[in-house]
């Protein structure tokens, strides 16, 4: 029987521990525990999705920056913790914020808080305590495989590769795991214990000539893997010695393995494209050449960037995760299809893509009507560039579902609109204000019921200009859009698509909607 969160509440070590969020993850299985005392939350790290992980941490790193401790808990959900074990609050974490509490219920990630204002409490405990416990109730498990196969059902479609696989079978069976090739050249491996820093590399190339894999570890087991990857696959189980059990343990392992292969055949095989897209954007130049030469690639082949997100409120978890699952299998399918050069993976609740040269409309196509924005950067001429475009991009994402609510793809000009929009927000409401005064003559008195302002800003922002289409989008007919418009331009004293004061007040009409100052569409 699976340990769960609600379980180790009764442990010693956490008996007087207090679920404060997320009481509706309580009776989530456990299989491992880890420690969490820093994350760069500014790159986008390579994720390895581990399956039942709970997490203890102060929030040392961010115990004084709310919005990065919400930032952290949602990375953590994505890449497979159940919850956290909170420690030292009033001590190193000054009070725990009630918005961590709000985003903690509405992913049902519990939060376990220690006694606050105590330091007596130590990691060590807890982790010995839930280590023990997992490890008792795995000899006593009768069906591991099916056990396991059933948790790896839960995984979501993004995270279905090995690597995910080979992490979660080590963490519960606390051995490493390296799956390999027939010449033991190319392999996905799962080092244990994961904060070691295990050898792979030198494991293998010792056992490849002495049998001998390091002192203090011994090869339990190697078993053939049949996949459509590589010939002559097989799985190597290194343990610690005399660990007791592991060679059963190994056995178990290959059985979920080679299943799961042919359950997620369909799937990515390891983690390469997560890891070379997070090597771009994160512009890391030295991992970035390793892995395009590991496929044999001596340049950096893509000039395509794409960021997609799920637009709304982030509290919406499991109706963004599917949403985002759905469009992430979609969308490799597309590219498979149509035979387009790339790679694609999930962070941090975005979609990211990076590809060769697509036509312009390529992923307006693909996202329409799909609940879905995505923005595309052409013609980028280095590993630099995507990495620039990929923080500048994802920097305004939020301004775009406002700005452009009905997009389902923005280009590259707008994004670049919506810098020079932030820009001016970010100086002050002095400079909002200036730009704002464009439209004084419609905003005073004589359009009290505002259909004016929803009017030309669907004209502008939405429409291109176009009095068909807006009258297409407010149920009216064209006259009552084009007597409007030409009221408008009387008050205004300009025509409303000349160069500069189109301009002013499209840029006036975007801050209004930023500022949630437009009212409703009204007839």
């Amino acid at each position: 029987m699976a340990l769960t969160i609600r379980d180790m509440l009764g442990l010693p070590s956490l008996s007087m521990a207090q679920v404060v969020a997320g009481q509706g993850g309580l009776d989530t299985a456990v299989d491992s525990v880890s420690v969490l005392e820093w994350m760069d939350l500014k790159s986008f790290q390579r994720q390895f999705f581990v399956q039942n992980e709970i997490v203890i941490t102060s929030f040392y790193a961010f115990r004084h920056d709310v919005p990065a401790q919400l930032t952290a808990i949602r990375r953590l959900k994505e890449s497979g913790e159940v919850g956290m074990i909170l420690y030292y609050v009033g001590v190193i974490l000054p009070r725990l914020d009630p918005r961590v509490i709000r985003l903690a219920d509405a992913l049902q990630f519990p939060i376990l808080m220690m006694p606050p204002n105590r330091m007596e409490f130590r990691y060590s405990e807890a982790i010995a305590d839930i280590s023990e416990r997992i490890r008792r109730n795995r000899l006593g498990d009768n069906n591991f495989v099916q056990n396991t196969l059933e948790r790896l059902a839960g995984v979501p479609e993004m995270h279905r590769t090995i690597s995910t696989v080979l992490n979660m079978l080590s963490n519960q069976l606390q051995m490493t795991l390296i799956l390999t090739d027939g010449h033991y050249g190319e392999y996905v491996a799962a080092a244990w214990p994961p904060a070691q820093g295990i050898p792979v590399r030198a494991m293998l190339d010792g056992y490849l000539a002495s049998q001998d894999v390091g002192e203090g570890y011994s090869v339990v087991g190697v078993y053939p893997v049949s996949n459509t990857r590589w010939q002559h696959a097989r799985l190597l189980a290194i343990a610690q010695q005399n660990a007791p059990g592991q060679r059963e343990h190994a056995a178990m392992a290959a059985q979920v393995l080679e299943l799961t292969l042919k359950l997620w055949k369909s799937y990515e095989f390891d983690n390469y494209s997560a890891d070379l897209i997070s090597a771009a954007i994160n512009n890391e130049e030295t991992e970035l050449k390793r892995l395009l030469k590991r496929r044999g690639q001596s340049g950096f082949p893509y000039t395509t960037l794409w960021v997609i997100a799920v637009p709304g409120r982030e509290d919406h978890y499991e109706q963004r995760s599917l949403l985002l699952a759905s469009a992430y299998r979609r969308l490799l399918t597309s590219l498979e299809k149509d035979r387009m050069q790339g790679h694609l993976a999930v962070f941090d609740g975005y979609i990211i893509g990076i590809l060769g040269a697509v036509a312009p409309d390529y992923l307006l196509g693909l996202l329409a009507g799909q609940g879905l924005m995505g923005a595309q950067i052409f013609s980028l001429p280095s590993p630099k560039h995507f990495h620039q475009s990929f923080l500048r991009t994802l920097d305004v994402m939020d301004m775009a579902a406002l700005v452009y609510p009905d997009k389902a793809c923005v280009s590259p000009q707008e994004l670049r609109f919506l810098e020079a929009l932030k820009e001016c927000r970010d100086k002050g409401q002095e400079s909002v204000e200036e730009a704002l005064s464009v439209l004084a003559p419609l905003r005073e008195g004589s359009d009290k019921e505002g259909s004016m302002l929803v009017t030309l800003g669907c004209y502008l922002l939405d429409c291109g200009g176009s009095m068909e289409e807006t009258a297409s989008r407010l149920y009216l007919h064209r006259n009552t859009i084009k007597y409007r418009l030409q009221k408008m331009e009387h008050l205004l004293g300009f025509s409303l698509t000349a160069l500069p004061g189109s301009m002013a007040l499209y840029k006036a009409l975007a801050l209004l909607r930023l500022q949630g100052n437009v009212p409703g569409n009204r007839s």
